[in-house]
């Protein structure tokens, strides 16, 4: 499950100047190391996907609670934030060399804050999710730099469960036992009788006996999906127990908040579980409901949203697999696990790419 970001031009241009039009605007982003990471040729496309706004005093940019995802580069004049309740009193003063609206373009929540032009005159560079997303080709953003502007922003870790979540076509932000998800499945579900990686190399094997996990990524038209092979030191039996106690997820996952079967049923020898989950990270809160099948001929669980419930996530899937240890079959276990995962559109792709592959590791 690329994530949470941006650039600092300067190492890369070896100026603080931006061409657009003919003309140069002097922009400082230094303080998003995502930018500072992009290869030259992502900062071309960036650059030629800046917009240009020149603004007058009393001109309103962003509004509180708007669901928009521009970001802003202020070149020249000064911008004020406020609370719509409180339009008089300025929270924070931003000049040149400042930007706001990170977190929309990033994470696609609600605007904090109104954002009003201060100066009689101000120069600002626009840059929308979608301009971000088709510029950022050839970089691999880290999940370190991911991870550091998470950090930055959510300094309080009891932040991330009042975050606002996705918001639906008509306004609604929340998860609804009532109404149905907005469609009935995007993703080629896993195929319980697949052992998606069969032979492991003599490298893959050394990292498993040393206590590690083994990643291999599907490739091709699931070059989202990443398998995580990993050796557990219990029974096969043990281990499917453990993967099947949905309603202890919240006593023993990380970053679990909540978890509850709501349903369950059986069907020879598959059992399916519907459970409600709400996870948490830095940043994220999301509730979404689960339909998880185990198949006990093949030893595996493979899941994905229950579409009949609205969940907060736009689609979801997974996979378990829990074979018996080559050398210890009695005593080890050798567990094949993997995620696939969608936030919406609101999300830029190197958050996406980023929880993706947090939820395949943890």
């Amino acid at each position: 499950m690329k994530v949470l970001l941006y650039i600092s031009l300067f190492s890369l241009l070896q100026t603080n100047a931006i061409a657009k039009d003919g003309n140069c605007e002097s922009v400082d982003i230094q303080q998003l190391p995502v930018f500072k990471s992009l290869l030259p040729s992502d900062v071309n496309r960036l650059m030629d996907r800046l917009e240009k706004l020149e603004s007058d005093e009393g001109e309103v940019i962003i509004v509180e609670n708007d669901r928009d995802n521009d970001m802003y580069f202020i070149s020249e004049g000064e911008v004020e934030c406020y609370h719509e309740k409180k339009p008089k009193h300025s929270v924070k003063t931003l000049g040149p060399g400042d930007n706001v609206g990170e977190l929309a373009l990033f994470f696609g929540t609600p605007r904090a804050l109104s954002v009003r032009i201060k100066s009689k005159k101000a120069v600002l560079w626009k840059l929308t999710k979608d301009s971000f997303d088709s510029s950022v080709k050839d970089t691999e953003i880290s999940d370190d730099v991911i991870l550091s502007l998470l950090k930055r922003t959510y300094s309080d870790e009891k932040t991330w469960v009042n975050l606002p979540k996705m918001t639906f076509a008509d306004g609604k932000t929340h998860a609804s036992w009532e109404r149905p998800h907005t469609h009935a499945g995007k993703f080629e579900a896993y195929v319980p009788s697949k052992l998606l990686v069969k032979d492991l190399d003599v490298q893959a094997e050394k990292v498993l006996k040393e206590g590690g996990s083994y990643k291999h990524s599907l490739g091709g038209k699931y070059f989202n999906r990443i398998v995580v092979v990993q050796d557990v030191e219990a029974p096969v039996k043990a281990v499917l127990n453990e993967i099947l106690d949905y309603n202890n997820y919240n006593k023993k996952v990380p970053q679990t908040l909540e978890s509850e079967v709501y349903n369950t049923k059986s069907n020879g020898d598959v059992d399916t579980f519907f459970t409600r989950l709400k996870t948490g990270m830095r940043g994220f809160s999301m509730e979404f409901f689960v339909k998880s099948e185990y198949h006990k001929k093949h030893n595996s669980v493979v899941w994905c949203l229950d579409y009949e419930k609205l969940s907060e996530i736009d689609e979801a899937c997974g996979y378990w697999r829990a074979e018996p240890h080559p050398s210890f079959p009695d005593e080890k276990t050798r567990l094949h696990y993997s995620v696939d995962m969608s936030l919406g559109s609101n999300v830029a792709g190197c958050v996406a790419s980023y929880i993706n592959k947090k939820a395949a590791n943890d």
